[in-house]
């Protein structure tokens, strides 16, 4: 699907597919480090597959489906979430629950390595 976004009614089945996923790699001598709740934060390719979430959707998934399930699956496996404002939106910003379940944040650099590489050519 391009251009698409997960509607909430989905967001449990994504977060058993979550489960399932780091648990059949687990269980092939795979182990998982991290996921990611999306690829490409805060672009919604028009040419390939992905997804859009915005920041107070991936809270919503992140405290309400996401964590709860990893959770109960007793997954140790790391849930990084993008910060979608340089430390200003809600998954940063708030000690609420959505906490608890990710300490890490992510950020892509495409830009930042773009302008390296051209100085560097």
């Amino acid at each position: 699907m391009t251009q698409g976004a997960l509607l909430p009614s989905a967001y449990d089945a994504y977060a058993r597919y979550f489960v399932k996923y780091v648990q059949e790699y687990e269980a092939a001598g795979v182990p998982i480090f991290a996921v990611t709740m999306q690829n490409e934060p805060m672009h919604v390719p028009h040419d390939y597959p992905g997804l859009g979430m915005m920041a107070t959707e991936q809270a919503a998934f992140l405290r309400d489906h996401l964590g709860p399930a990893f959770q109960k699956a007793d997954l140790r496996t790391k849930i990084l979430v993008f910060d979608h404002k340089l430390g200003l939106d809600p998954i940063s910003d708030q000690r609420s629950k959505r906490r608890k379940h990710s300490q890490i944040c992510g950020r892509h650099r495409h830009a930042l390595l773009r302008r390296q590489r051209h100085l560097t050519e």
